[in-house]
């Protein structure tokens, strides 16, 4: 099963594009799990793996990049797309 992120400080957008990516993944029939992230602080100490992570570049406090940076750091493999 496909493990997907989505890490957006709006809530309201980090859901409408969780609901998206789901509806598109169901109508391919792939099987995924989309989890949502409100901060790069909540995305840090996730400790399932994600295979591909939508990530926003403006957030309050730790921004996108600078989560992208700890995330590699920790020794994360994942396919990065940065949103925004």
């Amino acid at each position: 099963m496909l493990s997907i992120g989505v890490c957006d400080d709006n809530m309201i957008e980090c859901t409408v594009l969780s609901q998206k990516i789901k509806r598109l993944l169901s109508l391919k029939g792939i099987a995924a799990a989309v989890s949502d992230f409100y901060s790069g602080q909540a995305l840090l100490i996730w400790e399932q793996k994600i295979d591909i992570l939508f990530l926003d570049i403006k957030m309050a406090s730790l921004n996108g990049l600078e989560t992208a940076k700890l995330l590699r750091e920790q020794g994360q493999d994942f396919l990065l797309i940065f949103i925004t």
